[in-house]
């Protein structure tokens, strides 16, 4: 006759299973894009092109984007945000920049294109227009 094993032998690998799938989806929802950015002024990288700007988004859809780093550091450039299916959004006026937020800890969000690839990330987030 076989020894069975005690149950905390298969406990403990099945909350372990639990608690890394509660915390694995660190991916923003509308909701939580629309309270992190509307009325914030906060910094970014594009990752790309290595620029650093700052940004800020009005309540009314409205973002004035200044560079702070690169071919056009100094420069000020006003675009549209807003949100659609749980992805922030950029009108540049030539075309629609979206992705999905993360939230990485400690202030630091990136912006994942068609959910896979990390184009920018933004951090330090204050309330109302700094620009």
């Amino acid at each position: 006759m076989r020894a069975q094993k005690p149950l905390h032998y298969l406990l403990i690998p099945l909350l372990l299973l639990q608690s890394s799938a509660l915390f694995a989806d660190n991916t923003l929802t509308a909701e939580e894009i629309e309270v992190l950015f509307t009325n914030k002024t906060f910094e970014g990288i594009h990752l790309k092109n290595g620029w650093i700007f700052k940004n800020y988004a009005s309540t009314d859809g409205s973002c004035k984007v200044l560079f702070l780093t690169g071919k056009k550091s100094g420069q000020t450039r006003s675009y549209r945000w807003f949100v659609k299916e749980n992805m922030h959004c950029c009108d540049t006026g030539r075309r629609h920049i979206c992705g999905t937020i993360t939230d990485e800890g400690d202030g630091v969000y990136f912006k994942y294109r068609n959910g896979k690839k990390h184009i920018q990330t933004f951090m330090n987030f204050v309330e109302g227009k700094q620009i």
